[in-house]
């Protein structure tokens, strides 16, 4: 993890989606961490984008087109796992 980044926040963000999506075995709950991942993945990537925005960071705000492909992909990711799991779901 990166600093700024707390096991904790993760952790609990985890604890959220399971709850939420109640997964059987270790094939949904993988389904649910991917989702965990992605999603906190997001929130770090928004983040740095928030601050490279700043004017103090004008050199930084460079990186933004790529942060932005990047969140991009975290949110393909995040839904492939969503909908993975839901077809898993509904096959129970």
């Amino acid at each position: 993890m990166n600093s700024g980044e707390s096991r904790e926040d993760l952790q609990r963000l985890s604890d959220a989606l399971v709850a939420h999506h109640r997964p059987l075995g270790p094939v949904e709950r993988r389904f649910v961490d991917m989702m965990a991942v992605a999603r906190w993945r997001q929130i770090q990537t928004t983040n740095m984008l928030m601050d490279s925005l700043l004017p103090h960071n004008a050199a930084t705000s460079k990186s933004a087109p790529a942060l932005l492909r990047y969140q991009k992909s975290l949110i393909q990711q995040f839904d492939y796992a969503r909908s993975s799991l839901a077809q898993i779901q509904g096959n129970r």
